[in-house]
């Protein structure tokens, strides 16, 4: 009998892994996509394994997915940090899981400090994986060996690494936690961005220059965003965002209607794209003073001034708690969860749960010591009333004579 296809690419191969996948009582999931490359992502291969097969499936081949995805949604699914690929599953097919087990969140929750799959499958199998094809296009059809070989790597070890990571919570008494942490994750969605054409364009370092170079840093990135719809091709690949910024205030500042005379520009800008460039700075340095953008002031709300130690405190609580557990501070409760908790000023348990800012696990772990650390001082019997004795006697104390 012929062996079974590991690319699938066909209805016919798709169909046996939909047998494989339907008879299984666990699926470790994963996916490739082509942002780093292309300007329209795609979802260009999705990798499964069960205990009896492996495959990588192809997308790209007009194989109708949907089916798998379904049969996928209730199954119990393995995936090493799986944010970025159940948001693309649900972009594409509406997926919604039911049942996760994701190996980065259980290696944070056990303390790993190297959270990567790589580091993980060395530490638990001793197998250095080949990591030199992370950022390869994997658009390319026929798909290369070595990336192939590296998509089958990524999902090989995902069900006995998730046997081993979930053994070693549960004997820590973390499996609760990893559970709860899953469950959020399992909510994940994918959610259209409405473009906001006054903030788009204002990348890193764009709060540095002056309204006039402002405006070129606006023309210039909607050259670009127009070239790299054009060429499909990663905007950042055209070029990056921090020499936009660079060359906007250099334009301004030689104010020559165009590229500055003696810029050293990119390799890749010749012919129609140095053009392009050079249009883009004409246009925005010709425009009058008050079609420039003026990027607005931050407001920034009234600061309680009482605010600032109580998030102190309750960081005090945060940090013993996280180093008693070995774990890394930000994971037993994030700085913005503190501040909120700090701004509420709660004062039951059931109060710090409404705020909806931490775990229920992280709730149980801190909370107590979280309302001790917000409740007021408690003053001390008689120590008033010392005060003010003391503060009479001494209005009534003779001057001293010189």
């Amino acid at each position: 009998m012929a062996p079974e296809p590991v690319i699938i690419d066909t209805p016919d191969a798709l169909a046996g892994v939909l047998d494989a996948v339907l008879a299984a009582p666990v699926v470790a999931l994963d996916t490739e996509a082509d942002s780093f490359h292309h300007y329209y992502e795609k979802l260009c291969l999705l990798q499964v394994a069960t205990p009896d097969r492996e495959a990588l499936l192809d997308p790209l081949a007009a194989l109708d997915l949907q089916p798998l995805t379904k049969i996928l949604e209730g199954k119990r699914l393995v995936l090493h940090g799986g944010d970025y690929d159940l948001r693309l599953l649900n972009r594409h097919f509406g997926f919604v899981p039911r049942d996760l087990f994701d190996t980065m969140l259980a290696a944070q929750l056990l303390g790993r400090k190297e959270l990567s799959l790589a580091a993980l499958i060395q530490r638990y199998f001793g197998v250095a994986m080949d990591k030199r094809v992370q950022r390869a296009d994997w658009s390319r059809r026929p798909l290369p060996p070595d990336l192939a070989a590296y998509a089958l790597g990524d999902i090989r070890y995902l069900l006995p690494l998730a046997e081993r990571l979930e053994a070693e919570l549960a004997a820590r008494g973390r499996l609760a936690w990893h559970q709860e942490s899953c469950e959020r994750l399992a909510a994940t969605r994918f959610i259209p961005r409405e473009p906001d054409p006054h903030r788009e364009w204002r990348v890193r370092g764009s709060h540095t220059l002056p309204p006039g170079a402002l405006a070129v840093l606006r023309e210039l990135w909607g050259w670009r965003e127009a070239v790299a719809r054009e060429r499909d091709q990663a905007a950042f690949r055209i070029i990056g965002s921090e020499y936009l910024v660079s060359l906007a205030a250099k334009a301004v500042a030689a104010g020559t209607g165009g590229i500055p005379a003696g810029l050293k520009l990119p390799r890749n800008i010749t012919g129609a794209l140095r053009e392009g460039l050079d249009a883009a700075i004409a246009r925005a340095l010709a425009l009058p003073p008050e079609a420039w953008p003026v990027l607005p002031e931050r407001e920034r709300p009234p600061q309680d001034p009482s605010l600032g130690p109580r998030v102190a405190r309750l960081r005090e609580v945060r940090d013993a708690a996280a180093k008693d557990l070995d774990l890394d501070p930000a994971l037993v409760a994030p700085k913005a969860s503190l501040m909120a908790i700090a701004a509420a000023r709660p004062s039951t348990l059931e109060e710090i749960r409404a705020l909806d800012v931490l775990y229920r696990w992280q709730v149980d772990l801190l909370g107590p010591d979280l309302l001790k650390a917000l409740a007021p001082p408690v003053p001390v019997p008689g120590r008033r009333r010392r005060r003010r004795r003391r503060r009479r006697r001494a209005a009534t104390a003779p001057s001293p004579t010189t």
